[in-house]
């Protein structure tokens, strides 16, 4: 961080920034379960992003998505003027006619969410995305939204939020966006699905290395972590304790 500050002040001090993040949400972020924070903005500056998870071959939700959709809609009814927002494109391999977002989308306004508060984000294929499409929406047509509560799977939260706080740093130090942060999320429990915090933090480091448009760094690590090139600075190899 030293070395980069002193060679580009404003990239040293976003990615100081963002690095406090990651630790952050591995040590310190509360994944909430039943509600968000109670202390949110009560206006429109808020949006509640949900975030999509791959349909059924025929197009169908699965039911971690619809567990998900049921956390984000008593989430809008905590917070009865934030917008909410579906993320998620065209997963379903026999169905090219529906998107995630689509899907999400008509079960909560079927379910008594009022239409004028439905964002729909139906490119994305994955969570990085999710993440870059849902801001590029907001920033452009949503600009008095500065918070964002996410909601996903229990075990996918943690990353969704590293996600869209370093789109978020990195959209806003580029193109001199207004910052939208990460405030508070709440979590569907996927109880199908566990796994140990070393692959969960695999997966963030893969993503931040394709977040930082690099996919060949990225694919390498994933494919060969053991000889992965881990920068070197004063002749000691610096390896972090989640790869």
């Amino acid at each position: 961080m030293d070395a980069l500050k002193e060679t580009d002040s404003s990239q040293g001090e976003l990615w100081e920034d963002i690095m406090d993040y990651w630790k952050y949400v591995n040590t310190d972020l509360v994944i909430n379960s039943e509600a968000l924070s109670d202390s949110l903005p009560k206006d429109d500056s808020l949006a509640i992003v949900i975030f999509g998870n791959a349909l059924s071959d025929d197009g169908s939700m699965k039911d971690e998505l619809i567990g998900r959709l049921n956390v984000g809609l008593a989430c809008a009814e905590q917070y009865p003027n934030a917008y909410v927002v579906c993320t998620g494109g065209g997963t379903a391999k026999e169905n090219k006619d529906v998107t995630e977002a689509g899907q999400m989308g008509a079960w909560l306004l079927e379910n008594g969410l009022a239409e004028n508060r439905l964002i729909l984000e139906n490119q994305s294929r994955s969570t990085i995305e999710n993440a870059q499409y849902t801001l590029d929406i907001l920033c452009k047509d949503y600009p008095q939204v500065a918070s964002v509560a996410i909601i996903s799977s229990d075990y996918h939260v943690a990353r969704s939020c590293l996600l869209f706080e370093t789109a978020s740093l990195m959209m806003a130090e580029k193109q001199s966006e207004p910052d939208v942060h990460v405030v508070s999320n709440c979590a569907s429990a996927a109880p199908d699905k566990e796994y140990t915090d070393e692959y969960l933090r695999r997966w963030q480091m893969y993503n931040m290395l394709q977040l930082i448009g690099d996919p060949d760094l990225a694919k390498q690590y994933v494919e060969d972590p053991e000889n992965f090139p881990w920068p070197v600075l004063n002749d000691q190899s610096v390896v972090p304790a989640a790869a």
